[in-house]
Parts: C-alpha cells; structure tokens; sequence
C-alpha cells in the first residue's frame, strides 16, 4: 500500500468513528424523530429548538453536519428533512427496518474500544458491558436477536441431520448462555416435541426470557436457570447441549470444567453443538474476510477476559473433556453484525459426540 493510500485508509477510519457519534447524536436526541414528523417540508433548527427544547445552535450544527453526511436534505428556507431513504432507519420503529437500536446498543462497544490502549496500559480486567446487564437494553435486543435466531435454526439446526434428527425425535435441550431465549423460542417453534432448558448468569437477560417465552405460549416446554455451566449438576440429562457465539465468553479458567460439565450432562450418544465466529489457526489468514468477525471481536473483548479458540484449539478441548469425537462446519450467516455492519457472519459450527 503507498503512503498516499495508506493515509486515505487511516483518515477514513477516523471519519467512521466520527460519524457514528453524528449519527447516534440525532437518534438519541430525537432529532430524526421530530424531522420525521415534519415530513418534506422541513423544519428549521429554530423550529426545531421549540420543539425539542434544545439549544439552537447546537441543532443548527447538528443538522448541518446530518447534512454533510447525506442524512438530511436542505428543504428550502432554511429547514432541514430527512434524505430520502434515512425515513425510518434512524428514526424510532421496530427492526430491522429501524437501526435506531443498533446504533444505541454499540454506544457502549464504541466506548470500550476507545478505552482499550488505557486498559492494556494499565492491566485491568473490565466486565463486559452487554446489553444482558439491564433488562430495558435487552429489549432492545429481543427484535434484531429473533431474525437471527431463525436465521440460525433454518441455516445450522434444520440443516445439520446429527443435530435435526434428535430435535425432530423430541430432544431434550439445554441452551447454555441462553440470553433473552430468542434462539430456544425459534427452536421451540421449528421442533414442537423438543423440550429446552436455558442457563444463564444474568438476571435481567432471563428476566426478558421468561417474558419472551411467556409471550409466545412455549413456557410448557421452555424454563430457565441462573447458573454457569460450570456449575451443572445434571448427569445423562439432555440430548443436546448448545451455544451461540458463547464458548468463547467462557472464562479460559473455568471453560475446561464448563465443558466437561456439559459432557457429563449429556446422555450417552448425545452432541454438543457450539456456533462460534470463526478464528485463525494460522497467521496467513488473519486478513481473510471470513476470519475478520472472529479477529475484530477478540480485539474488542480482551480486557473482558474472552478468548476466542482456533479449529486446532476446540478439537483439543473437546476431546480432553472427554468427547469420542469432533466435526467441524463453516456456515454464513448473511446477517448485518454488530461489529462490521453489513458483513456476512462466518460462523464455526463445531459438534461434539459423545
């Protein structure tokens, strides 16, 4: 790459961030909000003032910057309107016509990564910051999570017969990491006989679950528990045990125990099956596009204490944990990502047998 190149990269990467805090700015001040109400005609920042009861200098150069962006039009007489075609994504409406929620919920990631040379420097461990925390950010969440979820259960569940056989015959299923249950309620669904069990260590998250499943009339075949898979008591259990871009945000202290206390859980012939972004075994491909998920999230979650594991990495886990065997399959997801929006997922979906 020449110099010239190189800089034009470094100062678009700059602009991204910039423009991210542009953008989520009008959401939150609800400024796209109100010049949505407005329709084509506009309203000016004066008018704008009035009715946010906001400073009108500062919306004056906010919408001027908008502008700049292509996300408001000049509408004549000093008013600003939307641009054709930003009508409903920046503004308050269900997903995924509304990336409103998208923007809010990575506020946060933004704020980790700006903080990340300041960690490394001084060696702390942070915790992460999810949206499981707080049960109003993890309703924000349960729209976005449910098309994926159905996503993953018609591109991997459906699709893999190790893993539909059993659903179909009824399994018993224990999610670990199970969240806002977005993945159970779409499996529930797709397998009617199967009956689900969801761990997880967050409160508000199965707060949300239980109302979810509640919601969907699937409570006589879906229940919850706050507990770390390392703590599973259950022995020949279940047929199935699964997570979703979760093995990873398994502590690598107590991940060894969690796994084997997953294999314990499960009965004799029964599979363990881990979606997970997918990470380099070599250095060549750190700059392949199907690895990109995987490197960019572990750059953005190492002060949280997450590591992501290599193909190499999960066989050897596996197999130690007690496991017969191990297979291996890589799935896109063409589903828009937190982290590089508009990306296909590159998804690692490994099976251990037992």
């Amino acid at each position: 790459m020449q110099q010239d190149d190189a800089r034009a990269y470094l100062e678009g990467l700059i602009r991204g961030a910039t423009d991210y805090g542009y953008v989520l700015a009008g959401i939150k001040t609800g400024l796209f909000d109100a010049l949505q109400q407005s329709g084509a005609a506009g309203a000016s920042a004066a008018d704008l003032a009035v009715t946010l009861g906001y400073r009108e200098d500062y919306l004056r150069i906010l919408c001027e910057t908008a502008f700049a962006l292509g996300v408001l039009d000049d509408a004549g007489e000093g008013c600003f309107s939307l641009a054709d075609g930003f009508e409903t994504l920046v503004t308050s409406g269900p997903a995924p016509a509304s990336l409103a929620a998208v923007f809010r919920l990575n506020e946060p990631w933004i704020r980790d990564r700006l903080d990340l040379a300041a960690v490394i420097e001084s060696g702390e461990q942070r915790p992460p910051n999810l949206p499981g925390t707080d049960p109003a950010r993890a309703r924000l969440t349960v729209p976005a999570k449910r098309l994926k979820a159905v996503l993953v259960t018609e591109r991997i569940y459906l699709r893999i017969p190790a893993v539909a056989e059993r659903l179909s015959r009824g399994a018993r299923v224990l999610e670990v990491g199970c969240g806002v249950g977005t993945q159970m309620e779409s499996l529930a669904r797709a397998f009617p006989t199967a009956s689900f069990v969801g761990i997880d260590l967050l409160p508000p998250a199965l707060e949300v679950a239980r109302e979810l499943i509640a919601d969907s009339g699937l409570s006589d075949r879906v229940g919850f528990r706050r507990l770390g898979a390392e703590h599973l008591d259950d022995v020949d259990a279940f047929d199935l045990v699964t997570m979703n871009i979760v093995l990873h945000e398994l502590q690598p202290a107590t991940r060894p125990s969690a796994v084997a206390a997953m294999y314990r859980a499960l009965r004799p012939g029964g599979v363990l099956l881990s979606n997970d972004f997918r990470y380099p075994n070599r250095r060549e491909d750190f700059r392949k596009p199907e690895f990109a998920l995987g490197v960019f999230d572990q750059a953005l979650e190492i002060t949280w204490g997450n590591r992501h594991l290599t193909q190499d990495q999960l066989r050897e886990l596996y197999l130690e944990s007690g496991f017969a065997r191990c297979e291996f399959q890589h799935i896109s997801l063409p589903y828009p990502s937190n982290l590089r929006p508009g990306s296909i997922e590159e998804c690692l979906t490994a099976l251990a047998f037992k």
